[in-house]
């Protein structure tokens, strides 16, 4: 029998040119269009790539237009989460999955390679944070 395991892995895209991408701020009305209008693109984002999507929710740390945001992706039971930082044209990305979500890597291969075009990176540094085997208590 195969082991199960948890797969986590971080990329940072740097150097993103589509500025405005990052950036999910003003008060009111505004504030809530920009919010809806970019939990829809990741949305879509992360189901392009292949992963099984339940529930997202961006949140905003000011009403500031060129602050950044944390956006959360429930996926196949796990999780997806999206760090943008505007001021420095930088977007991290952390991806968790579960046994049957990405088993091969090609999900978060996908989302790595549209996320690059979707903030306009020049570059992205990937790291396999850790392999979890999964077990039944004692």
């Amino acid at each position: 029998m195969r082991t199960q395991r948890e797969v986590a892995v971080r990329f940072v895209l740097y150097g993103c040119r589509n500025n405005e991408r990052l950036q999910v701020g003003g008060r009111w009305l505004a504030g809530w269009f920009f919010i809806r209008q970019r939990r829809m693109q990741l949305d879509w984002i992360l189901m392009k790539a292949g992963f099984s999507l339940f529930g997202s929710l961006i949140q905003r740390f000011s009403s500031k237009a060129d602050d950044g945001y944390t956006y959360v992706g429930v996926i196949g039971q796990s999780a997806i989460t999206i760090h943008t930082y505007p001021e420095l044209g930088t977007a991290t990305v952390y991806v968790v999955t579960c046994p049957g979500e990405d088993e091969d890597g090609s999900a978060t291969t996908n989302l790595e390679r549209i996320l690059r075009w979707h903030f306009r990176a020049n570059r992205v540094e990937k790291k396999l944070l850790d392999y979890v085997p999964l077990q039944r208590a004692a």
